[in-house]
């Protein structure tokens, strides 16, 4: 993914560095009961937990340094950006960001810095990194928490079944098009999606509940891979034949292949999706 610009400067003794930098940051709070030996009772605090990462940096030098006469000056540049890097993201607990920093260094004197933000649009193609319906984002910390943002994406019902009875249920589900977050090399933040099946039992009597594994969502259909409804329920490739087989056992088969559209800039769906 190539990238370019011009830099304009003026007059400065100088040496001009670009910096491409992108960073995932993460934010949220809980709270927690603890004991205030002061006060000799339990009282309820605010814990924040946040994370910050750089996980690119690329360094180009635009001019060494030297003594520039007065004017203003031009410094084409271009970077080519990593392959399969993590898409620009924002939710409402971390996001991911991407920046041009330009500096001029001017030695003991304060150094000239200019911050340009810029969108990286990655899509999730498993063609080349060769997970429900469900989205789940996972927002975590260094240290170790984690906090799950939910989402449904789609749902579909169907008539109930008597006593005794068994009947057979064919589900197609259209991806809806929602911006696929691709956060491939972050440490951050994880996604994964799966089909939960819901059997509503009427009484006291406890629900019955089927989930997949998990399912691999892109914006990129895989090579030599047919997209038919009617060829989604043939056996699956063979690195998901054990998943399958589970499926099976249940009286669900489910294909663990989907892609939906490309969209321009992932965020986490609107709220008047999220689980209650």
């Amino acid at each position: 993914m190539p990238w370019s610009n011009t830099l304009l400067i003026n007059n400065l003794f100088l040496v001009i560095k670009c910096t491409f930098r992108g960073e995932e940051a993460t934010c949220w709070t809980t709270t927690e009961r603890h004991y205030d030996r002061f006060k000799k009772r339990k009282e309820t605090r605010t814990v924040t937990h946040q994370g910050q990462n750089t996980f690119v940096t690329i360094d180009v030098i635009l001019s060494n340094e030297g003594q520039l006469p007065h004017g203003q000056y031009e410094y084409p540049f271009s970077i080519r950006l990593p392959p399969n890097l993590a898409g620009s993201f924002q939710g409402p607990y971390g996001t991911i960001k991407y920046f041009f920093v330009f500096i001029v260094d001017k030695g003991i004197r304060s150094n000239y810095m200019c911050e340009v933000p810029l969108t990286v649009i990655s899509p999730v193609d498993f063609n080349k990194i060769r997970d429900e319906l469900q989205l789940n984002i996972w927002y975590k910390t260094l240290t170790g928490y984690r906090k799950l943002d939910p989402y449904i994406l789609i749902t579909l019902a169907g008539s109930g079944v008597g006593a005794h009875g068994d009947r057979n249920y064919l589900f197609d589900f259209e991806i809806p098009p929602v911006a696929l977050p691709n956060f491939f090399g972050c440490l951050l933040f994880e996604t994964h999606y799966s089909l939960i099946a819901k059997a509503v039992v009427p009484g006291f009597h406890t629900n019955l509940y089927v989930q997949t594994g998990d399912i691999k969502l892109g914006t990129i259909p895989l090579i030599n891979i047919p997209t038919e409804t009617s060829k989604l329920l043939d056996p699956p490739p063979e690195y998901t034949d054990e998943k399958t087989s589970q499926n099976e056992k249940n009286g669900i088969l489910f294909s663990n292949i989907a892609s939906a559209p490309e969209e321009e800039v992932p965020t986490a769906p609107p709220k008047s999706k999220m689980m209650n």
